[in-house]
């Protein structure tokens, strides 16, 4: 927030008439982040649900003094891995969806539409840019592939690579087939690749 408002503060006539807020620098900026760190928070927040059996006991894999389904691991769930998962996998993702296709039907995304602000360009262009119009929400199905692929190495991991294996396949087979389907990409090259 700070490098946004110091950078507009210092390249930004006062009375421009430049659309573009600090604001929006700072937006971008903590989506990117949001974005190159979905994998790992995912990855965490998963942990929390992972449990091994060891002898007669349930162990949660990150902390072997805990056991399953009792006391600190109640805890652990009820205030990081339910929320965490409702939040990252379903709430943000869904929003960031959901926020491209009202800006796409309100005419304020693309610049061939007639009331096109550049702002969403700032804040979400990473997502959207490169797909057709009326597929600005597939980074979303993108970042549910990742989520699949997290939850897979995690929850399988006990069961050796083979099953592992099988299972990212099987993801990749649903994702290719999505992708087959709908083609999202404006360059025929990046549907074919």
């Amino acid at each position: 927030a700070v490098f946004w408002f110091g950078a507009f503060a210092l390249y930004c006539r006062p009375r421009s008439r430049s659309t573009l807020r600090p604001r929006d620098g700072f937006i971008s900026s903590m989506l990117v982040l949001f974005y190159t760190l979905f994998p790992s928070v995912v990855n965490r927040i998963a942990l929390t649900f992972s449990c091994k059996t060891f002898g007669d006991r349930d162990l949660l894999t990150e902390a072997l003094s805990v056991q399953c389904m009792h006391g600190e691991h109640w805890t652990a769930l009820i205030s990081v891995g339910i929320p965490g998962t409702l939040l990252y996998v379903f709430v943000v993702p869904g929003l960031i969806a959901k926020t491209l296709v009202a800006q796409r039907r309100a005419g304020r995304l693309y610049p061939s539409q007639a009331n096109y602000q550049p702002r969403w360009t700032i804040r979400l262009g990473f997502m959207f840019a490169g797909y057709r119009q009326g597929y600005e929400w597939w980074e979303a199905v993108v970042m549910l592939r990742k989520c699949a692929f997290v939850l897979l190495s995690i929850f399988l991991r006990s069961y050796g690579a083979s099953p592992q294996v099988v299972a990212a396949s099987m993801v990749l087979i649903v994702a290719t087939s999505a992708h087959l389907q709908h083609r999202p990409y404006q360059d025929p090259v990046h549907n074919w690749l």
